[in-house]
């Protein structure tokens, strides 16, 4: 065990924190997240608001609580981390407190792929507790800012063709198509997510292993014509990628086709 403290109980007049107990029952949920330090194999595992024994000792403005922890057991199971207190001897018998207790593992799985902690003793009955991964957090919103300053985000090659000569790289998919009536169109699904970002996404598309470049988006009546731009390089070989997704502005959004290397696809929405 790294270190760990007493916290102080308040209520917060809110029922939400508060659990709706009558007066207010201090009950604040527990909590617990993980996080790589930097240049380091460890992670820093941080468990607030579960009881722990206590010791009482005497300070000037009275008695002070301090966990009687010696060490922690820790053990993992499928998606879950367990964690058991070991106190020690001098804890007294009617001393417990609400505690905020941190320590190290490795970082790598199978800590890293935990979900849920339990602390396992007499005091906190087995209660369960969503772990937040701060590193894994940081991680996709880093993702997601480099998504949205350039554009767009192939998905994973599902079939390719290498070492493939490109002609007039990159102009290889600028021809234009013509749409056949009653011809049915291959979907895209624009998702509207609650955090304000649009995305469209595209299915089985054939595209360059690799490009350097931007995209950019030029409405045409009800049709969204997306085109690399800035291209600085891309790679001779091709590949059919699952998906490919582009951040859609609001000024985009009302669009009902989309077209993208001389394909044309029929929008369809999704709330999420």
């Amino acid at each position: 065990m790294e270190g760990g403290t007493c916290i102080e109980n308040k209520t917060s007049g809110d029922p939400m924190n508060d659990a709706g107990a009558v007066g207010g029952d201090q009950a604040l949920p527990p909590m617990a997240y993980i996080e790589v330090a930097e240049d380091s194999g460890y992670a820093a595992v941080v468990v607030e608001r579960v009881k722990v024994a206590c010791n009482q000792i005497g300070g000037f403005a009275g008695m002070i609580e301090q966990p009687a922890l010696d060490s922690l057991e820790i053990s993992v199971a499928g998606d879950t981390l367990y964690v058991k207190p070991l106190v020690g001897d001098s804890a007294g018998t009617e001393c417990a407190c609400q505690a905020k207790f941190f320590f190290r593992v490795g970082a790598e799985s199978p800590f890293m792929n935990t979900s849920l902690l339990v602390v396992i003793d007499q005091l906190n009955l087995g209660n369960r507790m969503q772990i937040y991964n701060k590193t894994a957090e940081k991680k996709k919103e880093q993702e997601r800012a480099a998504f949205l300053e350039r554009g767009f985000k192939a998905g994973r090659c599902i079939a390719g063709l290498d070492d493939v000569p490109v002609a007039n790289k990159p102009a290889l998919f600028k021809d234009s198509v013509t749409v056949l009536v009653n011809v049915e169109l291959p979907e895209a699904t624009l998702s509207i997510h609650d955090n304000g970002d649009n995305v469209l996404i595209l299915q089985n598309v054939m595209d360059y292993c690799g490009v350097n470049a931007k995209i950019s988006q030029e409405m045409v009546g009800d049709t969204l014509y997306l085109e690399y731009t800035d291209v600085v390089d891309v790679t001779d070989c091709m590949c059919t990628f699952d998906e490919f997704r582009f951040a859609i502005p609001d000024e985009n959004v009302n669009a009902r086709y989309a077209k993208f290397n001389g394909k044309l696809y029929m929008i369809v929405r999704s709330i999420s």
